[in-house]
């Protein structure tokens, strides 16, 4: 295999020979921006059946081009031309962002005057491109092979062998999407939000990541979880200091709904665009931003008025008023149970509660109703009163 004697690829570990089956994969913290995972397993005395297991992440591939070639006129030009090893190189120097990863466009400025001003749609077919002549390579059996493509198959041929690649058969176990936003605070924004989807949604986590370094400690760096239908999940975290990622992820078989284009990066591309458009309609967007949206100032009267509706919904529906107003003062809002129900009802009619999901449809009960509005203000108005943080 040229995978494991190609001057230009020093990736993988020496290959693994059990049985029938040969076993090459990358070693880790490889210079490069994709790994891989490749197996043969001989049919019979002619035959053998490949598949290549890749670990990609387009993203960081751009980030790194546009930092090796900023300095180019043609950056499209240049990226789609040369060769695979070289395009899956890592530079070095490729800037971090906040949770110390490179798989963010640190120049967006850049991305734009190389691609456009969608840039993901004219770099993905390059991307796509790549990643075929990346394969080619792994799987050609010398140096001299010809690469040539039959419908939606590449197939390599050198004396005495053949390599079908059938990329209609590709697909995606794995997938992220996401979009950024400016946001000139984006670190206190995600910080004051956590108690916010904490409060007000059913199923949520929240997670504050620590990175130490030699020169700044990151102690203010939050992302919030939420688990979506069809096994995806979403992430809202500070992928910079005045920049908001949010991220969509699933860990199944994707339903890839596309028309597949013609020829052997047609699949791929049709993963790419469903997952892409998946992303537009995997939940309700306006909740997220209302989520992190800044909330009013409260008013004495805020809360008078919410203890005064709390007692009249409590009367009406024969619920106890002490647990009721220490469930909405020390939490925020009450879960639904079966005992509850009228009183959650006379509060929703009353405006001091809401309910608030990220699904497109809503599911059974348990279901989290919030306080709303200006009650949720006052309610975070007596956390920051009471806290006994010192603001460290």
């Amino acid at each position: 295999m040229v995978a494991t004697n190609h001057p230009d690829i020093d990736w993988v570990a020496t290959p693994r020979i059990s049985g029938n089956q040969s076993e090459i994969v990358t070693r880790a913290n490889i210079a490069a921006t994709i790994g891989f995972r490749l197996v043969v397993r001989d049919k019979d005395h002619h035959h053998a059946a490949t598949t290549i297991d890749y670990a990609c992440n387009p993203t960081r591939t751009l980030a790194d081009l546009l930092l090796r070639f900023r300095d180019i006129d043609d950056i499209e030009h240049v990226v789609d031309e040369i060769n695979a090893v070289d395009f899956f190189t890592e530079t070095p120097g490729l800037p971090h962002s906040l949770d110390h990863q490179t798989n963010w466009i640190a120049d967006p400025d850049l991305a734009h005057r190389a691609f456009g001003s969608d840039v993901f749609t004219a770099f993905l077919p390059i991307y796509v491109r790549q990643l075929r002549r990346l394969s080619a390579l792994l799987v050609s059996p010398d140096f001299y092979s010809e690469v040539v493509e039959e419908g939606a198959d590449d197939v390599v041929r050198s004396n005495g062998y053949e390599v079908r690649m059938e990329w209609g058969r590709a697909s995606a176990p794995q997938a992220e999407t996401y979009f950024e936003r400016h946001h000139g605070s984006a670190q206190a924004v995600v910080r004051s939000a956590a108690q916010n989807v904490l409060t007000k949604l059913d199923d949520v986590t929240v997670r504050h990541h620590l990175f130490e370094t030699g020169f700044a400690r990151r102690g203010d760096l939050f992302s919030m979880r939420c688990r979506l239908p069809h096994d995806r999940e979403l992430s809202v975290y500070a992928k910079d200091h005045n920049r908001l990622r949010f991220e969509v992820s699933r860990k199944k078989a994707g339903r890839y709904l596309a028309p597949v284009p013609p020829g052997p990066s047609g699949r791929l591309l049709a993963i790419m665009t469903s997952e892409r458009e998946a992303l537009l309609t995997a939940l309700q967007w306006r909740v997220v931003g209302e989520l992190l949206s800044e909330h009013p100032v409260p008013l004495v009267g805020d809360l008078l008025s919410l203890v005064t509706l709390t007692a009249s919904a409590c009367d009406k529906s024969g619920s106890s008023f002490r647990a009721t107003i220490s469930a909405l003062l020390a939490d925020g809002g009450i879960s639904e149970t079966e005992s509850n129900a009228a009183l959650i009802v006379a509060l929703v009619r009353s405006g001091v509660l809401e309910r608030t999901t990220l699904r497109r449809r809503d599911h059974g009960m348990p279901k989290r109703f919030a306080l709303r509005g200006a009650y949720f203000s006052a309610f975070e108005a007596i956390l920051d009163a009471l806290s006994t943080s010192d603001g460290d």
